[in-house]
């Protein structure tokens, strides 16, 4: 995705996937979700111009998720 400032473009970041052009997916694989996980997709959000996020964690327990709306 390309971040764009003022209509130009300022720098890129690959999502790890976008549902419906609505949804950002984040994937991790770490013993439990993190506040710093978090924070890591409101960023991404907010610079994608979308609301809507899911961390999801496949750890060595079992799978969470966490939904972000900003």
């Amino acid at each position: 995705m390309e971040l764009r400032y003022r209509g130009e473009v300022v720098g890129r970041f690959e999502a790890e996937m976008v549902v419906n052009g609505a949804i950002l997916v984040e994937v991790r694989a770490g013993e439990s979700l993190e506040h710093l996980e978090e924070q890591i997709i409101v960023r991404h959000l907010k610079l994608a111009r979308m609301r809507v996020g899911l961390i999801i964690n496949f750890g060595p327990a079992r799978m969470s998720y966490r939904r972000v709306i900003i």
